[in-house]
């Protein structure tokens, strides 16, 4: 697959920026096409180094018992954490009557989750840094996850055009589908 144009970047970006602002015409810089959905997964290459840089740091905080079998864990958990909730949501966007709008949430979502990734990577860094004590880390943490949860809803809401308890379910179960890849990633043997 080739790699999106620079006419693409600009546009998936651009829409990112308006639903900073939580501008629901943001929806329409994104290529809500099959291609557009592809597209929008390089969002997960171009995160990667980010991905690698976190696994990098825990190895050498927390020395697994088995440096590849951690590697390789992290890796797989990578990987899931980009395809199992659009492979979920195909179910839940039949489910829901919004097939059509599948591909244009997924470029949505996808692409914003290079500012979620890259603001709670600075904070990570300020962390480790010793910047910021642990205490003001666990509250930013929290405080900028419910706000990308915030995020999330609104692209749901607004991309999917579905009411807000259901756009509210599907943060909840993409945040729950989350924490069980991390915790497998974590304490698999």
């Amino acid at each position: 697959m080739n790699l999106p144009s620079r006419k693409e970047l600009a546009a998936a970006m651009t829409g990112v920026r308006g639903l900073l602002r939580f501008d629901p015409r943001a929806l329409a810089h994104f290529d809500n096409s099959h291609r557009g959905f592809w597209m929008s997964f390089w969002a997960a290459a171009l995160l990667f180094p980010l991905a690698a840089l976190q696994a990098v740091h825990n190895t050498a905080a927390y020395p697994p018992g088995s440096l590849w079998r951690y590697l390789a864990y992290q890796l797989v958990a990578y990987a899931l954490s980009w395809v199992a909730f659009p492979f979920i949501m195909l179910w839940l966007a039949d489910h829901l009557g919004r097939r059509d709008r599948y591909f244009g949430y997924f470029a949505a979502y996808n692409w914003f989750q290079i500012v979620e990734t890259v603001v709670f990577t600075l904070i990570a860094l300020l962390g480790w840094s010793g910047v910021l004590p642990t205490e003001v880390l666990g509250l930013l943490d929290m405080m900028l996850g419910g706000a990308f949860l915030g995020f999330e809803w609104f692209i749901a809401r607004h991309a999917l055009a579905i009411e807000p308890g259901a756009a509210a379910l599907l943060v909840a179960i993409d945040f729950l589908l989350g924490l069980v890849i991390s915790w497998g990633a974590t304490n698999l043997p």
